[in-house]
């Protein structure tokens, strides 16, 4: 992790992440796993103007 965050830092990597992870990873409960992933994908959406920008400077 510590690597993932230095190359973000120095502008080399970019990353998409959600801030905090509330979800167990074995997890079985559908509606969480969709509230969850729903959750991810508007953050995600967010960011995706940073990330073209990110991508266009390359």
């Amino acid at each position: 992790m510590a690597l993932i965050e230095q190359l973000e830092h120095e502008n080399k990597a970019f990353v998409i992440a959600p801030d905090q992870l509330s979800i167990g990873r074995m997890e079985r409960n559908v509606q969480r796993l969709d509230t969850y992933y729903q959750y991810a994908e508007r953050a995600a959406e967010r960011q995706l103007p940073e990330l073209q920008d990110f991508l266009s400077s390359r």
